[in-house]
């Protein structure tokens, strides 16, 4: 039959085969030809009265009907009418993904005939399964998106058009005048039956009662439990003990020893533990590489353990593995004594190496329990560092060798050696720091901190020095060359209020995994975005989307690190704000003579042993805290004051949570100090004065005799 033959050729060659056929309408200008505005059928409902009942392979009938309709869609009848069960697979609503779970449950269904649809759909065409009286249509019985078409239903048939204008064509490889339809698989009917009642009400003759497998069912129960025995396994004796006692309690009524015996035989002709399917090439797959590749649903790619990480497939490693697995299972293949058995079992798993049959392998297996990964495993255990030769437990600096159970996707910019030393690095921070010993120790702390994926601090590090040559860039390089993959640089806008720079939400998606950011800005920064950074240091999940990726939510475990020549403005006067400010001064600069210019060669040298410095530090950490030194502490009240007009005059006033004082009466104080100490009043009116106080938390209180504030006195 080719694409050229006039629709009343199919129809002639699909009677021929017993499959009984009606007429459809068709669809003209894109119009059903039924001719209602409203037709949710198009090209899919029957032309005569009573419609798939009229069905028929009756030559006459079906000439009159084509000559009266010669544009005429065409319609199977499916059921035992026809002898065939038609599994209509719509993608559009999960049917590839439906089918695809219950294949990976059960087994991968056979060749058979099969239609493309003009939807972009596909029927596959199945034997109607002898024995069984009824078998149901049904829209979504096996899940969304599958249909079966079978008793009391029909299908769409080629050359029947579409709506869309797209043909319904046989697939290239189906030939419906001479091919056979595959039988029904047995777990399909189990599915397709649990539960049916024939129209009379009464249960059809393969369905189970009370319990008990029933004619019509117990051949193919019996296969499947002796095919999961063998594949668990089990040697002959034993399955063969187990599954005549599986016959006697469970089949009604049982089946003879003899068939059992022959049931047993068949299944044990297959080697123990994968069976010669696209499933079992997997399983074998599944088995072979644990601990070798997994695939993230969460980014919908495979990944490869390369020790000390895992990293996502970016040539093909995981196809080659899948190729390997394939030839391996040869291999194993020429020992089966079997002659016959050694024979099909080598056509299939030559067969397995093609393109298609690979595709196929690997989309089962990406659910197989061993290689699926939602991707919440990844990156979550805060005290274990990636190095280039293994992995540090923090807690303990101990080193030890990558497992991919650790699942880990980082990787620091240096190997691992507890002998080497971090000379030049100390003496550069000690120059930079002016030799304040108590700001190199805080340093140390601060950096073995940001190894971690810890954020409990709620902080973050400004380094600001006036005058730029002061040592902030040749920090920031070193710590991202020392942390590799872990440090992730951004724009400084990303933390401000910049009109001219949006965005903000995308960037921080680009952060995810990192556990040092740094942003660094050497002209006027304008205005901090408060709300931004209380969120990305206060433990708080980030939610968003970067470009054409769907919204997904992460929580940070990255300590920022930004750097400026000039200290940005800050609205926010809050100590819910300042507590998360660790102001880092760089007074140093290096001009001249006192500039190596080689520094940052010597550095990267260095690496191994500034990891042993800061490894140090992780430890001091743990034992001391961040415990910043007053250099620090004094610097960041210094740039709170610029920004907050009333942080000086506050250490004037007397707190005592059982005082009450008149927002009028404090305003006043505030004026006179002003007045008294030569200070510029930045604060004009008593409202936005109080406003401020709410800010530092002060508690607002109306009383019969005006506005006072609790807790502080003038």
């Amino acid at each position: 039959m080719t694409e050229k033959a006039d629709v009343f050729d199919f129809v002639l060659a699909y009677a021929a085969r017993g499959w009984h056929v009606l007429p459809l309408h068709s669809v003209r200008g894109g119009r059903c030809t039924c001719g209602r505005a409203d037709c949710t059928s198009s090209g899919k409902h029957p032309r005569t009265p009573h419609g798939v009942t009229d069905a028929t392979t009756d030559l006459n009938a079906l000439a009159e009907w084509y000559e009266r309709w010669p544009d005429a869609n065409v319609g199977i009848a499916t059921g035992g009418k026809s002898g065939l069960a038609v599994l209509d697979i719509d993608p559009r609503h999960g049917g590839d993904d439906t089918l695809l779970d219950l294949e990976v449950k059960h087994g991968k269904l056979p060749s058979t005939l099969e239609v493309l649809t003009g939807g972009g759909g596909r029927h596959l065409y199945f034997k109607h399964p002898a024995g069984v009286q009824y078998l149901k249509s049904g829209a979504g019985v096996l899940g969304a998106g599958l249909d079966i078409r079978a008793d009391g239903g029909y299908v769409v048939a080629p050359p029947s058009n579409h709506v869309s204008g797209n043909p319904y064509v046989w697939e290239a490889s189906s030939d419906p005048e001479n091919d056979e339809p595959a039988d029904l698989p047995g777990w399909l009917l189990n599915l397709l039956t649990a539960g049916q009642s024939a129209p009379n009400g009464h249960k059809p003759h393969n369905q189970a009662q009370g319990g008990k497998v029933l004619q019509g069912q117990r051949n193919t129960w019996l296969t499947s439990e002796a095919g999961r025995m063998r594949r668990a396994g089990m040697d002959e004796p034993a399955i063969l003990a187990a599954l005549k006692t599986l016959n006697q309690q469970n089949c009604y009524p049982p089946l003879d020893d003899a068939e059992v015996i022959r049931i047993v035989q068949s299944v044990c002709r297959y080697q123990p533990g994968y069976a010669l399917t696209d499933a079992g090439n997997a399983e074998f797959l599944n088995d072979r590489c644990t601990g070798q590749i997994c695939y993230r649903h969460d980014v919908r790619r495979w990944f490869v353990f390369r020790s000390p990480v895992w990293a996502a497939d970016d040539n093909g490693e995981v196809e080659r593995l899948a190729l390997e697995a394939i030839r391996e299972r040869q291999a194993q293949a020429f020992g089966i004594q079997d002659a016959d058995l050694r024979k099909k079992t080598l056509a299939f798993l030559l067969n397995s190496e093609n393109g298609y049959r690979l595709r196929s392998m690997l989309e089962i297996a990406k659910s197989r329990p061993n290689l699926t990964k939602s991707g919440k495993e990844f990156d979550q255990k805060q005290m274990l560092l990636a190095v280039k030769n293994g992995v540090i437990d923090l807690e303990t600096g101990n080193f030890r060798e990558g497992q991919p159970e650790d699942y880990l996707t980082q990787c620091a910019g240096t190997h691992y050696d507890p002998t080497a030393k971090a000379d030049r690095w100390e003496q550069f921070l000690r120059e930079v720091f002016l030799g304040d010993t108590e700001l190199f120790g805080f340093i140390q702390r601060a950096i073995g901190y940001t190894l971690t994926g810890l954020t409990r601090e709620q902080v973050f590090f400004f380094c600001h020095g006036a005058r730029g040559l002061n040592g902030k860039s040749t920090l920031f390089d070193t710590l991202r060359a020392l942390l590799g993959d872990y440090a992730k640089s951004t724009s400084f806008s990303t933390f401000t209020n910049d009109p001219n720079k949006g965005g903000h939400q995308e960037s921080l998606m680009t952060l995810e995994g990192a556990r040092l950011v740094v942003a660094n800005e050497t002209s006027t920064v304008g205005t901090l975005n408060e709300a931004v950074l209380k969120t990305l240091t206060g433990e708080d999940p980030v939610t968003g989307s970067k470009k054409h990726e769907h919204e997904r939510t992460y929580l940070p475990q990255f300590k920022l690190w930004l750097a400026a020549n000039d200290l940005p403005k800050v609205r926010d006067v809050s100590p819910a704000f300042w507590r998360r400010v660790v102001l880092i001064p760089f007074l140093a600069r290096f001009e001249g003579k006192n500039q190596d210019k080689g520094l940052k060669v010597k550095l990267r040298a260095e690496l191994p042993g500034i990891l042993n410095w800061a490894l140090e530090g992780c430890l001091a950490y743990q034992r001391e805290g961040l415990n910043p030194p007053a250099a620090c502490t004094d610097a960041t009240e210094a740039w709170r004051g610029d920004c907050d007009p009333l942080v000086d005059f506050l250490t004037t006033c007397k707190l005592d949570p059982r005082l009450e004082t008149k927002a009028s009466a404090l305003f006043e104080t505030y004026e006179q100090y002003c007045r008294l100490n030569g200070v510029a009043q930045a604060v004009r009116s008593v409202q936005l004065f109080s406003k401020l106080l709410v800010a530092h938390g002060f508690e607002r209180a109306r009383r019969t005799n005006g506005i006072f504030f609790v807790g502080i006195g003038a």
